[in-house]
């Protein structure tokens, strides 16, 4: 059964449990304007919260890390639909081991050209599905917290101990996908 999280709450995952699919949902609202385009994107961090080159930054334009541990499955550039707009794909027994963390982020592709925000966007979500059962582990329904922010954080795995753990974060970044990848180093 999944665990619903509340944004702050954790959860450990299975010792056994490597193939996760991480799957980030969202609609835009009715009347909202111009037509959305949210993306999807993964930060591998070591220790110092910070990526190891800019090849720990998985997005639209580099689809893959190069050990392989994530993939980032396509860009859906409307968000219509029900279910996961955009999902990764996370192979837990690939992370390098000075890999300390792996953040979900969305943000809204030209969101200051065309005057969007989170606020705008409502149904977001994130959760995460066993890759061979297709069972879902764990989800987070995010709140209207991070209204006038153009990224949003959603989530984020964690090695704590030898053991991974999902948190779920849902805090908002004003800021646009570079500024995002400025903040974690690349």
């Amino acid at each position: 059964m999944a665990i619903s999280l509340s944004k702050g709450q954790n959860t450990q995952l299975d010792a056994g449990l490597t193939q996760i699919k991480v799957g980030l949902g969202w609609n835009p609202r009715v009347g909202a304007g111009e037509a959305f385009d949210l993306d999807a994107s993964c930060f591998m961090l070591d220790a110092a919260d910070s990526v190891r080159s800019e090849a720990d930054f998985i997005f639209y334009n580099q689809l893959t890390s190069p050990c392989g541990s994530v993939q980032l499955m396509g860009d859906n550039r409307d968000g219509v639909g029900d279910g996961d707009d955009e999902t990764l794909v996370v192979d837990l027994s690939k992370v390098p081991s000075d890999v300390a963390k792996l953040v979900f982020v969305a943000t809204i592709y030209e969101a200051t050209k065309r005057g969007q925000n989170f606020g705008m966007v409502g149904d977001a979500y994130i959760r995460l599905v066993d890759q061979k059962t297709d069972e879902e582990i764990a989800k987070f329904e995010l709140s209207e917290d991070a209204c006038l922010e153009r990224s949003l954080i959603f989530g984020e795995l964690y090695k704590r101990n030898g053991a991974w753990k999902f948190r779920a974060l849902g805090q908002g970044f004003d800021g646009e996908i570079g500024d995002v990848a400025k903040h974690y180093g690349v």
